[in-house]
């Protein structure tokens, strides 16, 4: 008689992990204390000053594109939605790990040098009413970087360009709507490269045995 073999679904083995839970803390610490911190900057130097930016001497200043920002953030979190679901659930723990550990590491950055927004320290941008206190580095390039190395271009290469294609978008437009500093964008990039990288050997995220 043959026994026969029951196959767990792939989201109840995540759920069931410790990883999964420990990476969803560290996400959960690290968007908090990057929102504390920066509310913190606009108490402790309300007065802050911009600064020279030499990209800014040369590019038009268009406001409109500040919507492209939001758009390439929300494009760029579908395609992760769509890559990751329903037949890659064994990866959002390395998902939420690599943005945890991201986040936590500009709340504290944006800390050391806390000059003010090129277009002032409480002007609205974007799509939101949320108010983004902290410069550098950027968490818009931050996030849209980390989400283009998430994806695997073996799997879905077209996804694959589509993410770089968002990253272009967030940039671009950061800099002609003076959303961020040209530093604050590159900080971003290094700082998806660096989130990702550092976490891209531990296969246990990913719920893979060595």
């Amino acid at each position: 008689m043959t026994e026969e073999v029951v196959h767990r679904p792939a989201w109840k083995t995540v759920f069931s992990s410790k990883i999964f839970y420990a990476s969803a803390f560290l996400l959960i610490i690290g968007a908090a204390l990057d929102n504390i911190n920066g509310a913190q900057i606009q108490r402790l130097f309300p007065g802050r000053l911009p600064i020279p930016d030499t990209l800014f001497q040369f590019l038009p200043y268009w406001r409109w594109t500040q919507i492209l920002t939001d758009l390439a953030n929300i494009f760029s979190c579908l395609l992760l939605a769509l890559y990751l679901f329903p037949n890659r659930w064994h990866k959002l723990p390395q998902v939420l790990a690599v943005l945890g550990l991201g986040y936590t590491i500009r709340s504290i950055t944006i800390l050391l040098n806390p000059f003010g927004g090129p277009l002032g320290n409480v002007v609205h941008y974007g799509l939101t009413n949320i108010h983004q206190y902290g410069q550098f580095p950027s968490g818009h390039v931050f996030l849209v970087t980390a989400i283009y190395y998430l994806i695997d271009r073996r799997q879905l290469p077209r996804y694959k360009q589509l993410a770089l294609l968002s990253v272009f978008v967030e940039l671009i437009s950061l800099l002609l709507s003076r959303g961020h500093y040209s530093i604050d964008i590159i900080g971003g990039l290094l700082l998806g490269y660096f989130s990702f990288h550092f976490l891209a050997d531990y296969q246990e995220l990913t719920l893979t045995k060595r």
